[in-house]
């Protein structure tokens, strides 16, 4: 049976620098942080009409300033998603199951915006599409064969650059066997950029191949 290890991180603001060819020391400073919250009454319903003044958050017993507030009036902003896809040789038995779990993603989001395509092996590839481009997305994800090494944090040091610069929400969903093997970047610098960005991540993991150190 297969298994598959569903992770989530959810970013704080979007600061996210290029990745170099260069394991160059990254630092962050997080001085805001994104809260959602949906209040109900004792029935459950919806409780609309609130304002900043509302509303107390605390971080470690000392109260925070609220410095940005929108409620329920305001627009729904934009929704960009993004799907890395680890097209690595280790993932060859598994890329059938991804292509179709992939697809069936986009299909359940279909008021996006756009959609961020990074497939990754030992090289990382990046392309944005209209949801217009649906067809072409579908065709690409479909086109990938499993060669080469894994680069996976260079993947989302690629996916969170050009998410950086875009408005509104962002959700990313990454299939992988969760091994890398080529990236130039270190994990700690891919934890900071995490940390440092607004996006809402998923990793989904494959990893019946992966030794038990490795997951």
């Amino acid at each position: 049976m297969r298994r598959v290890v569903a992770t989530a991180a959810a970013g704080l603001l979007s600061v996210a620098p290029g990745v170099g060819q260069q394991a160059t020391p990254f630092k962050s400073r997080v001085d805001l942080v994104s809260l959602s919250v949906n209040v109900v009454d004792k029935r459950g319903q919806p409780i609309s009409s609130l304002a900043p003044g509302d509303f107390q958050i605390f971080e470690g017993g000392r109260l925070q300033t609220i410095e940005y507030f929108s409620g329920e009036g305001t627009p729904a902003p934009e929704l960009h998603l993004g799907l890395l896809l680890d097209v690595s040789e280790s993932m060859g038995e598994d890329l059938a199951f991804t292509r179709t779990a992939a697809v069936k993603f986009l299909n359940t989001l279909t008021e996006a915006t756009d959609i961020t395509l990074v497939d990754f092996d030992t090289e990382v590839r990046a392309a944005r599409y209209e949801q217009r481009e649906f067809a072409r997305v579908i065709e690409r994800i479909r086109s990938n064969k499993a060669r080469g090494q894994t680069a996976l944090f260079d993947a989302i040091g690629v996916y969170l650059e050009g998410a950086g610069a875009q408005d509104g929400r962002k959700v990313m969903l990454c299939y992988t066997d969760g091994g890398d093997t080529r990236s130039v970047m270190r994990l700690r610098d891919v934890l900071e950029l995490v940390k440092a960005s607004d996006a809402t991540m998923y990793m989904v993991g494959m990893l019946d191949h992966q030794s038990s150190g490795s997951r």
